[in-house]
C-alpha cells in the first residue's frame, strides 16, 4: 500500500498528460459535436423562446453505446423535422474529459454520482419544466434523486442495480457469495473471474471487502481498495465491461460483475436461463440511475427539452425498457412494460432488498483518485 501511496503522485501527472490524449483523440468528426470555449457562461436563468415539443436546431446527444434503440430515434426525427447525431463514450472518464475539453453536446446520459459531479463543476444548465409536460410521468422516487437535489439538472432514463452473475455449475449457492471470491487469496477459485473495467464500481466491490465505505475520502482506503485489485490479478481475474454473459454461459467466467439489465440482455433462451444466475454479494451491491441532462454548451437547447419530453412520453418510456431490458422510472409507463420484465426481482427488487443497495456518491476533490488507485490497481 505504502508503494502505491507513493506512486499516486507521479501516476497523476501521467493521467493528466494521458487526459491531454484522449481529449485530442475525441475531437469532433464532421457532423459530430462542435467545441466551445466551456469557460463561457450561458445564462440558463433566461427563458428560452420556444413551446413544448419545438426544436431550434439538430440533436447531438452523447450517450453509451447499445443504449437507445434507433426506432425511437428515427421517430423522433421524423415527429421534429431534425437530424440526431449520437457520439459514444466507453468510460465516466471519457465523458467527463470530453465536456471538459469544451465540446458542445445538446443531451448528455450520465450516470448519478457523474450528473452530481457535473453539477458541482457548472457543466449543466437547469432544465425549464415548462417544456416538460412529461416529467410527470416518473415516479416519485425519480422526482428527488439525491444526486440532483428536486432533479433541477435532470431527468432519469433509467435505473438498475449492479451484482454478480454466476455460472451454476461451477459455483455454489450454498452459502452466500462474497466479494473475497475476487479478493481472498485463501479462498480456491471457482473458475475464470471477472470484475467491470470501470472506476467507481470495481474500486466500490474491493472496498466492501474492506469494509469501508464505497464513497470514502480516505486515500489510505483507497489505496488498500487498490491493493486488492492488484493482488486479484495473481487469480486472473479479468476487468470486462462486455461479453460477460457468453463468457459465462460457456462456462469461460465462473463469476461476473455486471449490471443487472446487461444480465437479461444475455440470457437468449431457457436453457440460458439455468445456466446462470444473479446475485448481490453478501457485503452488497449498488443502486444506480442513468439521467437526462442538458450541458450549458448545449447549441439546441430548445431541440434538448423537446428530445427529454419525448423520452419521458410513456410509450416511449415502455418502449425503451422493452427493448433495453432495463428498469424504467417512468412510472406511468409500467402498464406497457412487458409484465415479465415488471416482474423480474433482478430489475425490479424488492423495497428492502433496494434499500439496502449502496448509492456512488460524488466525493468531491478526492473523485479524481479513484480512477487512479484503480488504474494502478488493474495495471
Amino acid at each position: 500500500m505504502e508503494d502505491l501511496v507513493k506512486r499516486i503522485a507521479f501516476s497523476r501527472a501521467v493521467l493528466i498528460a494521458s487526459a491531454a490524449l484522449v481529449i485530442a483523440a475525441c475531437s469532433p468528426a464532421d457532423g459530430g459535436a462542435g467545441t466551445v470555449d466551456a469557460t463561457l457562461p450561458v445564462d440558463t436563468t433566461v427563458p428560452l423562446e420556444c413551446e413544448a415539443r419545438e426544436a431550434d436546431g439538430n440533436l447531438h446527444i452523447y450517450h453509451r453505446e447499445s443504449r437507445m434503440p434507433t426506432t425511437l430515434l428515427d421517430r423522433f426525427e421524423e415527429e421534429l423535422g431534425v437530424r440526431v447525431i449520437e457520439d459514444f463514450y466507453d468510460s465516466n472518464e471519457s465523458l467527463h474529459a470530453k465536456l471538459q475539453s469544451g465540446a458542445s453536446y445538446d443531451v448528455v446520459i450520465a450516470t448519478d454520482h457523474v450528473v452530481e459531479r457535473l453539477v458541482d463543476e457548472g457543466y449543466l444548465s437547469r432544465l425549464d419544466r415548462r417544456l416538460l409536460p412529461n416529467f410527470a410521468n416518473l415516479g416519485a422516487t425519480f422526482e428527488e434523486p439525491v444526486f440532483d437535489s428536486g432533479s433541477a439538472h435532470s431527468a432519469a432514463f433509467q435505473w438498475g442495480t449492479t451484482g454478480l452473475a454466476i455460472n451454476n455449475a461451477l459455483v455454489s449457492q450454498e452459502s452466500p457469495i462474497s466479494w473475497s471470491v475476487f479478493f481472498d487469496s485463501a479462498i480456491e477459485s471457482p473458475g475464470g473471474l471477472a470484475l467491470l473495467d470501470n472506476a467507481r464500481e470495481t474500486m466500490a466491490g474491493a472496498l466492501r471487502h474492506l469494509r469501508h465505505s464505497v464513497n470514502t475520502t480516505d486515500e489510505s482506503e483507497l489505496a488498500a481498495a487498490a491493493d486488492l485489485i492488484a493482488d486479484s490479478r495473481d487469480r486472473s481475474v479479468r476487468f470486462r465491461d462486455e461479453g460477460q454473459m457468453e463468457s459465462l454461459i460457456s462456462g469461460e467466467l465462473a463469476v461476473a460483475q455486471i449490471r443487472g439489465g446487461d444480465f437479461l440482455a444475455g440470457l437468449d433462451d431457457e436453457d440460458d436461463r439455468s445456466a446462470v444466475s444473479f446475485v448481490f454479494p453478501a457485503e452488497g451491491g449498488t443502486l444506480w440511475v442513468d439521467s437526462m441532462t442538458i450541458p450549458l454548451a448545449a447549441e439546441s437547447r430548445c431541440t434538448a427539452h423537446a428530445f427529454i419530453n419525448f423520452i419521458l412520453d410513456l410509450e416511449n418510456a415502455a418502449e425503451l425498457a422493452n427493448w433495453g431490458r432495463h428498469a424504467s422510472p417512468n412510472a406511468a409507463a409500467q402498464g406497457l412494460i412487458s409484465p415479465d420484465l415488471v416482474a423480474n426481482q433482478v430489475l425490479y427488487p424488492s423495497a428492502d432488498l433496494t434499500d439496502s443497495l449502496d448509492r456512488l456518491r460524488y466525493t468531491g476533490p478526492v473523485e479524481p483518485a479513484y480512477t487512479e488507485y484503480f488504474q494502478l490497481g488493474r495495471g
